[in-house]
């Protein structure tokens, strides 16, 4: 049960932390980086949505998988985000120096923003979860 709920407070907290940075942080960067690569039509990304589902429910099940039980309950919540950052460093790095490698117009400031970004959410996330643990137990 422990196992259920900190996945489904990982899939929550990723949803929103991309809301928050790619809605209104840097939509218009990634809008302008992207523009002749992503589904955007009238200066918006179209998503499909089941796809998009699918990845936050990968990334919370590699972070609930691989991450967080390397992290003890009395670690402090640095560590969790320590170990999580290199996970989502690692998965994001994956993705955007396979795209960069292979794709004709993979623009490089943006994969260094995503690989960032990517970087942040899985160490934030986990941060979170650490801090929150005796609630989720």
């Amino acid at each position: 049960m422990r196992f259920f709920k900190t996945f489904l407070a990982a899939t929550v907290i990723m949803i929103v932390l991309d809301v928050l940075w790619l809605g209104s942080v840097v939509n218009s960067f990634y809008l302008q980086q992207l523009d002749g690569l992503a589904r955007i039509e009238e200066g918006k990304f179209v998503l499909t949505y089941w796809s998009a589902g699918m990845a936050y429910v990968v990334m919370a099940l590699a972070l609930t998988l691989f991450a967080l039980p390397r992290v003890t309950e009395q670690d402090p919540w640095y560590t969790a985000a320590a170990w999580s950052g290199l996970l989502g460093f690692c998965l994001y790095g994956i993705y955007d120096f396979t795209n960069y490698a292979t794709l004709l117009r993979w623009p490089l400031p943006f994969m260094a923003a995503d690989l960032l970004w990517g970087t942040a959410q899985f160490a934030i996330t986990a941060g979170i979860l650490q801090v929150s643990r005796k609630i989720l137990a």
